[in-house]
């Protein structure tokens, strides 16, 4: 049996036509957890015997040099390449999924854009991902779709293939019906029945889950017994798997030498400062510019900490084609420098800010030199900077300062919640965590990094196919009922409840 991973983008992305001239590894925590997963695919240590990536490369490639791509990337990454089209990345992508999805899930409605052609951008964009997929799709195959761009892909290959088996994972926050029927009617009910295809839909959370079913209860009329949904002649199941990190990986990266060597490196320069990390990529939904108006205040209201903590603020460049993005970059380049202007002296910046991804082994050392790290976004699908930011600190030290409104705040108990809303809440929490003893910082740590080890990305994804595979099994018999005893151990929140 094999893997076909289908996401918007590939695991690389390519800077050029000339596919084996200039390529990078993608960002972002899809791709890092995947990867993980595909890792054990490759030493035979999973029930799939290899595995396909199918997204888009990142550019625009002409249709006389598409063969020659597709060869490359099928025989150098296993990969296979959508190719889309300039006009379809600028209303599918940055149109309907950046200026409408986006926002409206993470219930900004403010900033959603309802234009009235970028609906069937999405529609095509879809299709099209469905048209290269198709032709390479083996009867064994399980079909793994995921995010918010391709919600529409599930159904369209259950329209091909009856027997097919899919799982579709969303990584962002799924919204409650009030937010949700902003949509047009035909957006609705187009997404969901689109994301009914799969045999498996899954989510992060159990409010996630709720508010979906929610909506397909509200918008096609269908009452689901549990958080099962029947749809023709088969069951769809609704499930919550909150996606793990690679544990053992970061920890391995933690402890290398080149990862403790960057370490000391930034504590011999930062010697003597409490260091607060923020890190994250550019976008409204992050709440960085309520990190620094907290900062600002901490430092205005307690003068005692003033040359003696610091902010490390690294910003992720995203989206600069989107007008509402630069917006944001420039409120947070003037908060930077209003702080720095006000109380900066010639030995001390209160705010050290970067405008630039980091990623490997400097990443893991940013944030085991780190004392608190500030991961408050207004709403997110899970935030694995949370628990990337906990596993990298070998010596079990460090504070967590979480937004409630994150996924993982559902299972970081050891964490500092907090309502980003909320400045004094995040002046408070700042205060806590440097103040706080290591016998505390142990305390809070330890459960957490056991979470974090028992419930690995690999475990998330085995769990995923696993309950994929059983519920695919389901649907192919009539008798449902016959193999119900098979899906104890998959039901609804049971990933959650087994270690929070």
């Amino acid at each position: 049996m094999r893997l076909v991973i289908i996401s918007n983008r590939l695991p690389i992305t390519f800077s050029g036509e000339d596919a084996g001239k200039g390529y990078k590894r993608s960002i972002g925590g899809l791709v890092t957890g995947i990867e993980s997963y595909i890792r054990m695919i490759d030493k035979g240590q999973t029930l799939f015997s290899g595995y396909l990536w199918v997204g888009w490369p990142g550019i625009v490639v002409e249709e006389d040099r598409q063969a020659e791509f597709s060869s490359f990337c099928k025989e150098r990454f296993n990969c296979l390449p959508v190719f889309l089209t300039h006009e379809i990345i600028r209303e599918f992508y940055s149109g309907f999924c950046n200026r409408t999805i986006w926002p409206l899930f993470h219930c900004f409605p403010d900033y959603v854009l309802h234009e009235t052609q970028s609906w069937g951008y999405y529609q095509a964009a879809n299709e099209l991902f469905f048209r290269t997929v198709k032709d390479y799709l083996e009867p064994d195959d399980m079909i793994w779709v995921h995010d918010y761009h391709l919600m529409l892909l599930p159904s369209l290959i259950r329209q091909y293939s009856r027997r097919a088996m899919i799982s579709f994972f969303l990584h962002i926050p799924f919204p409650a019906f009030d937010i949700f029927r902003q949509l047009s009617h035909i957006g609705q009910v187009g997404i969901i029945k689109g994301l009914l295809g799969a045999d498996l839909v899954a989510f992060h959370t159990n409010e996630y889950a709720h508010d979906f079913l929610n909506c397909v209860n509200r918008v096609l009329k269908i009452d689901g017994t549990g958080h099962e949904i029947p749809v023709e002649e088969r069951m769809v199941r609704i499930n919550v798997f909150p996606m793990g990190i690679d544990f053992r990986g970061i920890r391995a990266m933690a402890l290398s030498e080149h990862c403790a060597a960057v370490r000391n490196m930034i504590a011999h320069d930062l010697a003597g400062y409490k260091i607060v990390l923020s890190i994250d990529r550019l976008d409204y939904t992050k709440g960085i510019l309520n990190r620094l108006i907290a900062f600002d205040r901490l430092l205005e209201d307690n003068p005692a900490w003033r040359g003696k903590v610091l902010l490390m603020l690294v910003v992720a460049p995203s989206r600069r084609e989107i007008g509402s993005y630069l917006q944001i970059k420039r409120s947070i380049d003037e908060w930077v420098g209003k702080i720095n202007g006000t109380y900066g002296t010639h030995t001390w910046a209160p705010v050290i800010y970067q405008y630039r991804q980091i990623d490997g082994e400097d990443l893991c050392a940013l944030y085991g030199v780190s004392d608190i790290a500030l991961v408050t976004p207004f709403k997110d699908g899970m935030n694995l900077i949370a628990k990337e930011f906990i596993a990298s600190h070998t010596d079990g030290r460090g504070v967590l300062v979480l937004s409630e409104m994150a996924g993982a705040f559902q299972e970081l108990g050891g964490a500092i919640g907090v309502n980003p809303f909320r400045i004094e809440e995040l002046v408070k929490a700042i205060l806590q965590g440097l103040t706080m003893t290591n016998e505390e910082q142990y305390a809070r740590s330890e459960p957490m990094l056991r979470r974090l080890e028992n419930y690995d990305v690999l475990r998330w994804a085995e769990d995923i196919m696993e309950a994929t595979l059983i519920n695919s099994r389901i649907n192919t018999y009539e008798d449902h009922t016959k193999f119900l005893d098979l899906t104890d151990r998959t039901k609804p929140g049971n990933v959650c409840q087994q270690s929070v």
